[in-house]
């Protein structure tokens, strides 16, 4: 089936006003295509530290996915099919280098899940100010 790196888990809730109102504008699983690259896995990571469920997948490791597996975060690796979409998830963030025909992206949109990209994403995650 797929190569795992780690299992999935949860994280301690927000810690302050501002990253309670974050968290509350998405939902709580969220699902990374690309979680392999640098700014994704980032983005995971502090999605995660402010009590998100986070999955994801890339069709490679790399030192990123072995970051968010040691974060607890479970990253599916291989090709992307469809059926590789968590059940349960409320948000799909895809990086640059996924297409809009991705498998995963074509589900999501589908079943009425919204998709969006990494950048729209980071304006999310920027505090107010």
């Amino acid at each position: 089936m797929s190569d795992s790196t780690s299992a999935e888990g949860g994280a301690p809730g927000a810690s302050t006003a501002g990253e309670a109102r974050q968290r509350a504008a998405l939902p709580d699983h969220i699902h990374l295509l690309g979680a392999g690259g640098a700014g994704l896995s980032g983005a995971g990571r502090i999605l995660r530290a402010r009590g998100h469920r986070i999955t994801g997948h890339d069709r490679e490791a790399s030192p990123f996915t072995a970051a968010l597996a040691d974060d607890g975060v479970f990253v599916d690796v291989g090709e992307s099919v469809a059926d590789r979409l968590p059940a349960d998830a409320q948000l799909v963030v895809r990086s640059a280098a996924v297409a809009d025909d991705d498998p995963q992206v074509v589900e999501a949109e589908e079943r009425g899940v919204r998709v969006l990209k990494y950048a729209a994403l980071v304006a999310r995650l920027a505090p107010e100010g």
